[in-house]
């Protein structure tokens, strides 16, 4: 059984995706690898999910939470702050993982949309 992480993905401008792929890095742990179709987080082939720049299919992702999975909502938040992404979502009613997830990343790097995002998450019900 898996654990599925979903977003809604937004178009990357070139501003908003370089900002992001800088930004990355400073707020996880997990292995992070840029393609030329995107970025990829986690330690392993297995054991990774990746976010396409253009993205062609549905954006989910089966984390099985695996180390990685919160260094993932970790991008999702960034992009969210960029306006990459939004109606984040995983398939578990208690959302604290993406509030603890988003409490790490405003520690590091302060966003503007911190306070939305925390109402979003504490206001969801799945």
């Amino acid at each position: 059984m898996g654990y599925t992480v979903s977003w809604q993905q937004l178009p990357f401008s070139d501003f908003t995706y370089n900002n992001i792929l800088k930004l990355i890095p400073k707020v996880i742990q997990s292995k992070f690898e840029t393609t030329e179709w995107g970025f990829i987080i986690g330690e392993t082939v297995d054991d990774s999910s990746c976010i396409e720049r253009n993205p062609t299919q549905m954006t989910f992702t089966k984390t099985n939470r695996l180390p990685y999975t919160k260094d993932f909502m970790k991008a999702l938040i960034l992009m969210v702050e960029f306006g990459a992404a939004k109606n984040l979502i995983h398939d578990d009613s208690d959302m604290s993982i993406y509030l603890n997830a988003l409490e790490e990343v405003h520690a590091i790097h302060p966003i503007a949309s911190y306070e939305q995002q925390k109402t979003y998450f504490k206001d969801l019900k799945l």
